[in-house]
C-alpha cells in the first residue's frame, strides 16, 4: 500500500495516511513547512517509531537504548556503573541536565543523597528511555 508521510525539517514525522493525498493537501503541507514522502509499505509502520532517513528518500526505524542497569537501588555511599549506553547521550537527573555519556559508555552513579532519582537518556535519533533509581540511607529499608 502507498504510505504518504508529512515530515519537518528534522526528519521527524508528523503525520501519515493510506488515503489518496491530492496535490492540494501536499502543496498547503509544504506551505506549513513539511516536506512529502511516499514509500509502498506492507504494513503501516508507527509514526513515533520511524523518521525519514538524510536524503528523503525512505524511512528508518529510531534506535532503542538497551543499558545494562545492575540494580534499582543502591545504598548511600555505593557506586553503580550503568553501562552500553551510546556515547554522546545526554543523561538527565530529575529533569535536569548532568551531562553526556563517554566513549566508554558507562554511567557512574555514586549515592550522595538518600531518595528517588529518575533518569532519562536521550540522543538524536533514539526513543528516549527512562528509569529510577532509589538510594537508601541505612539497611533497615531493603528488604532481602
Amino acid at each position: 500500500m502507498d504510505y504518504h508521510i508529512f515530515y519537518n525539517s528534522d526528519k521527524k514525522i508528523i503525520w501519515g495516511t493510506i488515503n489518496d493525498t491530492p496535490q492540494s493537501v501536499i502543496d498547503n503541507q509544504a506551505e506549513d513547512g513539511l516536506s512529502h514522502l511516499q514509500i509502498t509499505v506492507d504494513t503501516l509502520p508507527p509514526i513515533d517509531l520511524y523518521y525519514v532517513n538524510e536524503d528523503g528518500t525512505d524511512i528508518v526505524a529510531y534506535g532503542q537504548f538497551t543499558p545494562s542497569l545492575p540494580a534499582t537501588f543502591m545504598m548511600l555511599g555505593d557506586t553503580m556503573n550503568v553501562t552500553s549506553i551510546p556515547e554522546g547521550t545526554t543523561v538527565y537527573v530529575d529533569n535536569t541536565s548532568i551531562g553526556t555519556i563517554p566513549a566508554d559508555g558507562t554511567l557512574s552513579l555514586t549515592g550522595t543523597n538518600a531518595g528517588t532519582f529518575n533518569f532519562k537518556l536521550t540522543k538524536d535519533k533514539y526513543i528516549d528511555y527512562t528509569f529510577s533509581i532509589i538510594v537508601y540511607g541505612d539497611a533497615s529499608h531493603v528488604i532481602g
